[in-house]
């Protein structure tokens, strides 16, 4: 048996978690020159750390949509944690946080 399989096993099989393992160290085991193994391995990378922010996104929105947050300060106050995760956001994605408003949008009027 490959022992690199027996240590693929070993750190993501019993966690469920041998798919992440094998993505994460894929770049390492092709051939190739080690500039092209870097390459490949920071493209993998950037892709999981967007995959990570859109996920941290859609969370921190879910949260200022349903708690009705109105500015960063309020989701700091209300919850400190989540805050936290939400300063590591690039600002480009940061920016794209809808905080609550109740200003009804130009041309959105209720009948009366």
């Amino acid at each position: 048996m490959d022992p690199n399989f027996l240590m693929l096993l070993f750190f993501g099989g019993s966690q469920g978690r041998g798919a992440e393992v094998v993505k994460r160290t894929l770049p390492v085991t092709l051939l190739g020159s080690p500039l092209q193994r870097f390459w490949l391995a920071a493209l993998v990378a950037a892709k999981e750390l967007k995959r990570q922010d859109e996920t941290v996104l859609t969370i921190v929105q879910d949260v200022v949509t349903q708690d009705k947050i109105k500015d960063a300060d309020t989701l700091k106050r209300k919850f400190s944690k989540l805050y936290e995760v939400f300063t590591t956001l690039p600002a480009a994605v940061r920016d794209s946080i809808q905080f609550y408003s109740e200003r009804v949008p130009d041309g959105v009027r209720g009948k009366s």
